[in-house]
C-alpha cells in the first residue's frame, strides 16, 4: 500500500492535535505518539484500494514450514525425545534413540520423576512430596515418565492447629502473616485505647481509630490474607 509522508501544509491537516501518523516526524508535539492519519493519507489509501493494490491486505501468507531436526536436543512434533547427537545421547539419554529420536525397543520412558532407567516406576509411587500441610502430595500414573501437575487442597480446610484455613495451597494463620501477633492482654491494653502501639486504623482525620472488644473474636476466628483491604491491626 502506498502512502504518502505527510506534509505540514494545511492541505494535509491531521484532527490530531498531536501531530499525523505519516508524518515526516515520528514523535509528535510535546512528544506524544500521533495516532490518527491525515486527509492525505486518508486519500492516499483510498486511492490505492481503487486501482487494486488492496490485495495485499488479503493475501494471507502461508504458513512459515518449520523443518524438524532430529538430534537438535529440542523434543519437536512427531518425536518422543531428542537427546542431542549420538556421542550425547550416550551419556545423557540412553532411553532415546539418536537416530529417530524415538525410545528404544526396551524403554518405557526417557525422563522424569515416574521414570527410573528407562522404565515407568508403578502406579502410585510418590513423585513429588506434600510442601506444606496444605498441600498434597503426587503420585505416578505408571503410564507416563513425568509427574503430575502439582495440586494443593481444597481453599477453606482447617489448617495450623485450627488457627487458619488453606488457601492456594498454604496457611496463612495470623501468627505466620504478622510479624510479631500480639496477645490479648496486649490488644486490650492498647488496641482498645487507639494509639500509634495498636489500633484498628486511621479515621479522616488522621486519628487512630480505638477497637472494639469485638474484633478480638474476629481476629482470632477468621482467616486474613495478604490482599485484605482491611488495615492488619498493629499489635506489639
Amino acid at each position: 500500500m502506498a502512502m504518502f509522508l505527510t506534509s505540514t501544509g494545511e492541505e494535509c491537516f491531521c484532527r490530531d492535535w498531536h501531530g499525523c501518523i505519516m508524518a515526516q516526524s515520528i514523535v509528535g508535539l510535546e512528544n506524544v505518539q500521533p495516532y490518527k492519519f491525515s486527509e492525505c493519507s486518508r486519500s492516499d489509501y483510498i486511492d490505492a484500494l481503487r486501482i487494486g493494490h488492496g490485495i495485499c491486505l488479503l493475501n494471507k501468507p502461508n504458513e512459515l514450514e518449520v523443518r524438524r531436526t532430529c538430534g537438535n536436543s529440542i523434543v519437536e512434533e512427531g518425536e518422543d525425545c531428542d537427546c542431542g547427537t549420538i556421542d550425547e545421547c550416550h551419556e545423557l539419554d540412553p532411553c532415546c534413540d539418536p537416530i529417530t529420536c524415538k525410545l528404544t525397543k526396551e524403554a518405557e520412558c526417557a525422563s522424569g520423576p515416574c521414570c527410573n532407567n528407562c522404565r515407568l516406576e508403578a502406579r502410585g509411587v510418590v513423585c513429588r512430596d506434600a510442601a506444606n500441610e496444605c498441600d498434597l502430595a503426587e503420585h505416578c500414573s505408571g503410564e507416563n515418565g513425568q509427574c503430575p501437575q502439582d495440586i494443593h487442597k481444597k481453599n477453606g480446610n482447617p489448617c495450623g492447629g485450627n488457627t487458619g484455613y488453606c488457601f492456594t495451597g498454604v496457611c496463612p494463620t495470623l501468627n505466620i502473616q504478622c510479624g510479631t501477633a500480639g496477645d490479648k492482654q496486649c490488644f486490650e491494653q492498647f488496641n482498645s485505647k487507639g494509639s500509634i502501639n495498636g489500633h484498628c486504623g486511621v479515621d479522616s482525620n488522621g486519628q487512630y481509630s480505638k477497637c472494639e472488644p469485638e474484633i478480638w473474636d474476629l481476629l482470632t476466628s477468621v482467616v486474613w490474607t495478604l490482599s485484605s483491604t482491611w488495615d492488619l491491626l498493629t499489635l506489639v
